[in-house]
Parts: C-alpha cells; structure tokens; sequence
C-alpha cells in the first residue's frame, strides 16, 4: 500500500490513461486499461521487488499537539509528547510479511510502516499500540518483541528495540521504555519460539451439509485447525 493500488474488486472508472501490469513471469507488460501492451527488450528482465509495499490499510492525520492519535482502519495509536512533528504523519498496516525477517520465530504475520512528514526530532513516543489484522496477541507479553528499521528499507537490517508492556485491548501495547524517537518500519516477532499471535476463528460453508435453502455455517477454530495438521497430536 503506501501508494495509489488497485485491486481486482475495483471498477476502472476513474479516467486512467494506462495500467500497466508486471506480475507476469513473461516479457509481456500488459496494459489493462487500453491496448498499447509493452514488452522488455535486450537484456531487461522483471524481477521479485523487496520494498516495503504491500495490500492493507492507510491513514493520515495532522499531529500538533501532544496526547493520542489513533489512525483509523489500521487501528493502531500513536502517543506523542509536547514536542511532535506538527505536520502531518501516516500510518500503514501492510497485511503481509516483509521481505527479509530478523528470525524465524513467530509473529503477527504483517508490519506496520510510519511516516513523518512534519518536523524532527520530536520527544520520544510515550506509547505505541498495534492491532493485528487477522488475530490478536496471546502468551507472555515479554516475548513480543519491537522491531524497527527505516521507512523505507528493504534488507535485513531491523532492530530490536523492546517487549510489550502488555496486550491490553487485543493490541501489542510499547511504552516509553522502547524510546522511539524516530518513524520507519515496526515489524513484532516473537523472542523465542514461544507464539505471541492468534488468528481469529473463521466460519465457512460445506455444500454436503446444506439443507435445502438452509445454510449451516460450520466454525472452525484454530485449535482444531492444528489438531487436524498431518502429524499432530492432542
């Protein structure tokens, strides 16, 4: 996200000239807009992008005061102090993993990237909490640890900065411990291999139990969900 997307529930009605498409594993650069379709010559090639961009949620507002904002559909909350950007700053939940993780022990399956557009340096972030798209925090909050690098780095260099002070509200809460004085990406995995992130249960229809124009919705939590994985034991 961070930048203008488009998906494929989207209708084309806003007056676009062209739409080129990438995501093909040819040389064809298709135009989905119009028909002046494109391709790579010579030695050109596509290759799999690691920038921070991805599907999710964005919101921005204007900081100029000390105290919380909390930035719409991405559900998280910024605390600021006296000093702050006073301009303007955004927030984005991307819903997928960056390219390169510090580890591999678990996490809440997506990051969050912030933007300041305003003034710096500012007071360090009395608090910071972020929501998980699809699942809420579970386990003990010191393992849930805050990563961080710049906005818009894309190797392995990320930094761990704190654990959660707690999981109040369903969200990954950080205080003024973490000393956050600075935007970029926030990444939260675990410090173990203990799990710090539930996906919520999910509902889904099955054909074969369907009773004439009656639809049972089967809920399957997931519990049960590695209760069924090969190999598992309850």
């Amino acid at each position: 996200m961070r930048h203008l997307t488009r998906t494929g529930t989207t209708p084309f009605t806003d007056d676009l000239v062209a739409y080129y498409q990438f995501n093909l594993n040819t040389t064809d650069v298709l135009d989905r807009i119009n028909i002046n379709h494109a391709s790579l010559n010579g030695p050109a090639q596509k290759v799999l992008s690691t920038a921070p961009i991805a599907g999710g949620e964005s919101h921005r507002l204007t900081v100029n005061s000390a105290g919380p904002q909390t930035f719409g559909p991405t559900q998280a909350q910024v605390t600021f102090g006296t000093i702050n950007p006073n301009g303007e700053v955004v927030l984005s939940r991307l819903n997928l993993l960056p390219d390169s993780l510090p580890s591999n022990n678990p996490n809440t399956g997506n990051y969050w990237v912030i933007n300041n557009y305003g003034s710096e340096p500012f007071d360090p972030l009395t608090a910071l909490k972020l929501k998980s798209v699809n699942g809420y925090p579970i386990g003990n909050p010191a393992d849930s640890r805050l990563f961080v690098r710049s906005a818009n780095e894309d190797i392995n260099n990320w930094v761990e900065l704190c654990a959660a002070a707690d999981f109040n509200g369903n969200s990954y809460n950080y205080n003024s411990s973490c000393g956050i004085a600075n935007m970029g990406q926030f990444f939260v995995q675990s410090g173990n291999t203990n799990p710090i992130h539930m996906i919520y249960p999910y509902a889904y229809v099955n054909e074969q139990i369907c009773d004439n124009d009656s639809i049972y919705l089967q809920v399957v939590s997931c519990f049960e969900i590695l209760d069924q994985s090969p190999g598992a034991t309850s």
